[in-house]
C-alpha cells in the first residue's frame, strides 16, 4: 500500500495521481503527525478488504459462532423442499 502524507505540497496532487496510486495497491492518506485520515482502495482491493474484515469478525466471535452451531436444529434443505412440495400438492387437490 502506498502512503501519502498530507503536506502543503502533497495536498495539491491531482486526483489522477491519487487514483493511479490506488490502482497500484491502494493509498493510505496520513496527516502531518502521522494520523490515519483515509484509505483509497481500488475495487479489487476493496473486495480483499471486505473478505479480510469478514474473517476477522469470525475470528473475534468464534465462540459465539460455535455456540450457535451447537444450538442449530430444524430440518435439512432437502426435507424443507419435500415438505413444500407436499404442501403444494395438497393445496392443488383442495
Amino acid at each position: 500500500m502506498n502512503t501519502i502524507v498530507l503536506t502543503d505540497e502533497t495536498a495539491r496532487l491531482s486526483m489522477e495521481h491519487l487514483l493511479s496510486q490506488a490502482n497500484q495497491g491502494g493509498v493510505e492518506v496520513r496527516g502531518t503527525r502521522g494520523e490515519l485520515l483515509a484509505y483509497v482502495l481500488s475495487p479489487t482491493d476493496r473486495d480483499a478488504w471486505t473478505y479480510a474484515e469478514a474473517n476477522l469478525d469470525i475470528d473475534q466471535n468464534i465462540e459465539q459462532l460455535r455456540a450457535a452451531m451447537k444450538r442449530r436444529g430444524g430440518v435439512t434443505t432437502k426435507e424443507m423442499l419435500e415438505k413444500a412440495a407436499r404442501a403444494a400438492e395438497e393445496a392443488e387437490t383442495r
